[in-house]
C-alpha cells in the first residue's frame, strides 16, 4: 500500500507515522506497567510495528525519485516561507464559523485523552495528541485529525454514556444514556446483516444517466463556477492564448493548466513547493504591487495578465500606459501589453440583471509614477 500511496500523493509518510504511534503506545504501556516482565513483553509487542514501519520506508523508495522525494518533503515541511505565506499551511482562524466543529472535536478530544490515559490506553492518547498538534499548526491537517480522532472519541463517548447509566445523576440523564446505548445496539444489529443496497445502487445509476444525458439539467453539468474560475475570460482569449505568456493568480493557474496545456505554460500555480522560495517571493511582489512588479513581468516576458477585477494589481495596470484592457466581465479582467487604444474603453457588465456600460480605464499619456513639484 505504501508503494502505491507514495506514487500518488506526498502524504504517504502519515502511514509510517501511524505505525510508529501504535508501536510507541505499546512501549509506553510497558514503561508504566509495574508488573514484572512488562517492559520485555511491551518490546516484544513493538517489534512487529518496527518491522512493518521499516518495510514501508523501504517501499517508499520504489519510485522515480527514490530518496530525493524524502528530501523534498522534508525541505517543504521545514520551509518557514510556506508556513508564513501559504494559507493552508497556516493555523485556522477560530473566528470562522466552520471552526466550531473543529473546536468541539478538540474539546471532546481533550476529555477523551484524559479518559484513555487513566485506563493506560497510551496509543489512543498519542494519536489524539499528535494529530491535534499538527492540525493546530496547519489547517490542511484538520481533516486528517478528524479521520483519526473519530473512532478514538467514539470509544470514549460510548464508555461515558455507559458509565452515566449507573452514575448518581438525574434520572432523565440515565434514561438518555440507556436510550442511546439501546439505539446503538439496534443499529449495530441491523448493519451486521448482509443485504443488497438496491436503492443506493439505483440512485447512483440514475445520477450517472442524468450526468451523461445529451442535455442534462444545469446543476448536473460539469462546469466551472464563473465566480470562482475565469472560464469566460479564458474562452475570450481564443487562439491568442497560445501566443501569450499569461500571468495570473496561483489559484487560477491550476485552471489555466487544465484549459490551455500544453499550448501554454502558466507563470505559477498552487504547487508552491516546486517553484521554490525565490520565485514565490517575486510572485508576491507582483501581486502586492511592490516597486519591482513591472520589472519582474518584463523579466519573464509576460504580455497578458488575467486577474480578479478587485485585485490591487489590476488597479496599477489600469493606470499604466503599457497595459490596456481587452476583456472585463465584472469578475475577471484581462490586460494586454502594448500601446493603449485612443479614447476611453468600455465593457458591458451585468449588474442586477441590467447591462450597462462601465468605464474600466483612463487613458494616460504616460505612467503617473513621478510627480513634479515646484519649490
Amino acid at each position: 500500500m505504501t508503494v502505491l500511496w507514495m506514487n500518488l500523493h506526498g502524504g504517504w509518510f502519515i502511514g509510517v507515522v501511524l505505525i510508529g504511534l501504535y508501536g510507541a503506545g505499546e512501549l509506553a504501556g510497558g514503561l508504566f506497567d509495574g508488573e514484572p516482565g512488562a517492559w520485555r513483553a511491551a518490546v516484544k509487542r513493538t517489534l512487529p510495528y518496527a518491522g512493518i514501519a521499516s518495510l514501508c520506508l523501504a517501499g517508499s523508495l520504489a519510485g522515480p525519485y527514490t530518496y530525493h522525494l524524502h528530501v523534498h518533503i522534508w525541505e517543504y515541511l521545514t520551509d518557514s516561507f510556506q508556513r508564513e505565506h501559504i494559507q493552508e499551511m497556516m493555523s485556522i482562524n477560530f473566528q470562522n464559523p466552520a471552526a466550531r466543529y473543529y473546536e468541539a472535536m478538540l474539546l471532546v478530544g481533550g476529555g477523551a485523552c484524559i479518559w484513555h490515559l487513566r485506563r493506560k490506553r497510551f496509543t489512543e492518547c498519542l494519536l489524539l495528541v499528535f494529530f491535534a498538534h499538527v492540525s493546530l499548526i496547519a489547517s490542511r491537517n484538520i481533516p486528517i485529525f478528524g479521520i483519526v480522532a473519530a473512532p478514538v472519541l467514539a470509544l470514549a463517548l460510548a464508555e461515558w454514556f455507559q458509565a452515566l447509566e449507573d452514575a448518581p445523576v438525574s434520572a432523565w440523564l440515565r434514561r438518555l444514556a440507556l436510550g442511546l446505548r439501546n439505539m446503538g445496539a439496534t443499529i449495530g444489529g441491523m448493519e451486521g446483516h448482509w443485504r443488497t443496497h438496491l436503492v443506493s445502487a439505483a440512485a447512483v445509476l440514475l445520477i450517472t444517466a442524468i450526468l451523461y444525458a445529451p442535455s442534462p439539467p444545469v446543476n448536473f453539468r460539469a462546469r466551472f463556477d464563473g465566480k470562482e474560475f475565469p472560464a469566460k475570460a479564458v474562452a475570450s482569449l481564443g487562439d491568442l492564448a497560445a501566443q501569450s505568456r499569461i500571468f495570473t493568480y496561483d489559484q487560477w493557474g491550476d485552471f489555466l493548466i487544465y484549459k490551455l496545456y500544453p499550448k501554454n505554460q502558466v507563470f505559477i500555480d498552487g504547487r508552491s513547493d516546486f517553484y521554490g522560495r525565490p520565485f514565490c517571493e517575486k510572485y508576491l511582489d507582483i501581486v502586492q504591487v511592490k516597486y519591482t512588479w513591472q520589472r519582474y513581468l518584463n523579466e519573464y516576458g509576460v504580455d497578458t495578465v488575467l486577474l480578479p477585477t478587485d485585485a490591487a494589481l489590476a488597479g496599477a495596470l489600469k493606470e499604466s500606459s503599457r497595459w490596456h484592457v481587452v476583456y472585463d466581465d465584472g469578475d475577471a479582467i484581462i490586460f494586454r501589453t502594448g500601446a493603449r487604444p485612443e479614447g476611453p474603453q468600455f465593457s458591458a457588465v451585468n449588474r442586477g440583471g441590467k447591462d450597462r456600460d462601465r468605464k474600466v480605464t483612463n487613458t494616460q499619456p504616460s505612467d503617473r509614477t513621478i510627480t513634479k513639484t515646484k519649490t
